[in-house]
């Protein structure tokens, strides 16, 4: 069994409170990421788990026994850091084995574990080598190994994949996630990148200024966000958040635009009948018209992404992102919003107004 859970986790420097009250269940197996900007305490809160960083208050739970105030030791968990932390005058095969012969494991329990590692993770031919040898994407794959032989139920990953080039990210990102479906352990990965997050979660925990934002299934998170916060965060472009007033089925921007809003999916309108509203809508739920009807959107900046075109502009005066396939030939087009993946949101709270 892996479960792992917060119960009203804080933490302070000096009179700075960085976590406060968190609370937060992560089932046996799961992968869970952290997700969140610098600075917002997902790394910290990976460290209080590992027993690395104190708490102040509040109790982390593994498995319903309370391992608040355990030693690192202590816990069972194996971890990889950012900066991969290999010893510079052991081999490969040293450094992933030294935790082992410290701990006094058997010799050919020892040479089990590794045989599987440097399989797993094709490090066979490298075995060898000192951490001055190896590329950054090899050195990461050592910290891997170093995790994956101690066996333990809690994988514990502190942006490991940061210091690696695009390729091997995603190389990286699928060896991870072949780790897991072997060990079946409990995953918990901090990041900043929401493209790794959204690869590799069962759920993501998303952070701001210590607390969290939500926490969902990936699809959930970037399908329905809870705020508006997570709707900004999450998306390559991120969602457009344009202000409406809501008024007998319609959305009127700036008393200007109407659209019918009778085929949103969201409920909970009633109270804001006559009253302002935050509408959220992805970039690529905006369609380019063909036909001279519908929202004129006039373009002023195209970014080319590739596969596809970000056209930037605004809507009466409001700015807009569209996601579009094809390249406009005119600075001005018509435009439609899928009704049914409009997110509507408080103003005052910011929260989702179905969050009410």
């Amino acid at each position: 069994m892996g479960t792992l859970e917060l119960k009203n986790l804080c933490k302070s420097f000096g009179d700075t409170k960085v976590i406060e009250n968190l609370t937060l269940k992560i089932n046996d197996g799961e992968r869970v990421v952290f997700l969140g900007p610098s600075g917002c305490g997902k790394s910290t809160i990976l460290r209080m788990i590992s027993g690395i960083e104190s708490v102040s208050d509040g109790q982390i739970l593994f498995d319903d026994k309370d391992v608040t105030n355990y030693a690192p030791g202590e816990r069972d968990i194996a971890m990889v850091f950012q900066n991969y932390a290999l010893y510079p005058h052991m081999s490969v095969e040293k450094n992933i084995t030294y935790a082992l012969k410290r701990n006094k494991i058997p010799k050919e329990d020892i040479e089990q574990r590794l045989h599987q590692a440097l399989s797993i993770l094709d490090l066979n031919h490298l075995k060898e080598r000192k951490p001055s040898e190896l590329s950054g994407g090899q050195r990461q794959r050592v910290a891997l190994g170093r995790a994956v032989v101690k066996n333990a139920s809690y994988f514990l990953l502190d942006e490991p994949l940061s210091n690696l080039d695009a390729l091997l990210r995603v190389s990286a990102r699928r060896e991870l996630l072949h780790l897991h479906d072997m060990y079946q352990h409990t995953f918990i990965f901090v990041t900043h990148d929401q493209l790794e997050a959204m690869a590799l979660a069962d759920r993501i925990a998303l952070f701001d200024k210590g607390e969290i934002q939500m926490f969902d299934t990936p699809e959930n998170v970037y399908n329905h966000p809870s705020n508006v916060f997570t709707a900004r965060f999450i998306g390559t472009p991120p969602m457009n958040i344009l202000d409406a007033k809501y008024e007998k089925n319609q959305l009127i921007f700036e008393s200007k635009l109407y659209i019918d809003a009778k085929t949103l999916n969201q409920q909970n309108l009633e109270p804001y009948e006559g009253r302002s509203l935050l509408v959220g809508i992805r970039p690529e739920a905006i369609y380019i018209k063909e036909e001279p009807t519908g929202i004129r959107f006039e373009i002023e900046d195209i970014e080319n992404l590739g596969e596809s075109y970000s056209l930037i502009g605004k809507i009466n005066q409001q700015m807009l992102t569209v996601k579009s396939y094809k390249r406009p030939e005119q600075s001005v087009v018509n435009i439609k919003f899928d009704m049914s993946k409009v997110t509507l949101f408080d103003p005052n709270t910011e929260m989702n107004i179905e969050e009410r």
